[in-house]
């Protein structure tokens, strides 16, 4: 059954490795790999005590885009990275456990959203919102599958 929760966020910036995904392909990505990728990434001026996040993108009838995000203070001395700064505001947000996230997930969410008339802003992205900060999610050893994680989607103004 879902279920949402609604949360306040601030405005804070994040970089991170963009990867195009066929939906094809999706099941034989290893989206944790994508995690150690920028982890290990040369990454400047991070807000350890910020939270973790990915986003998917740039949808078509084939593909998207999945670019797990680095909170930092600042995109200088950053460059090369995907740039994101997820606005203050407040998000829908909708627990799930990583090995849950599909494409018949997300259409139970929208469904869901539409049943509840819930405002959400159309704009053409997803948030991952991970309930550690940083440090606490590059010291995990959680099994990544079994993950909870929050989808975030921006609720209109």
């Amino acid at each position: 059954m879902l279920r949402h929760e609604i949360l306040e966020l601030k405005e804070q910036k994040y970089v991170g490795i963009k990867t195009s995904i066929l939906f094809s392909e999706a099941e034989k990505v290893d989206f944790s790999q994508l995690h150690q990728d920028v982890c290990a990434a040369r990454i400047h001026d991070i807000d350890h005590d910020a939270h973790f996040m990915a986003m998917d993108a740039d949808f078509t009838e084939r593909s998207f885009s999945y670019t797990p995000l680095v909170p930092v203070r600042s995109f200088d001395n950053n460059k090369g990275y995907t740039q994101f700064t997820r606005a203050q505001g407040a998000y829908c947000a909708f627990a799930v456990k990583a090995k849950d996230l599909n494409p018949a997930w997300f259409k139970k969410v929208f469904d869901y959203i539409e049943e509840n008339r819930i405002p959400i802003e159309p704009t053409g992205y997803d948030l991952e919102y991970y309930d550690e900060n940083y440090l606490a999610m590059i010291g995990s050893q959680d099994v990544p599958a079994e993950r909870v994680l929050k989808i975030l989607l921006r609720m209109q103004r």
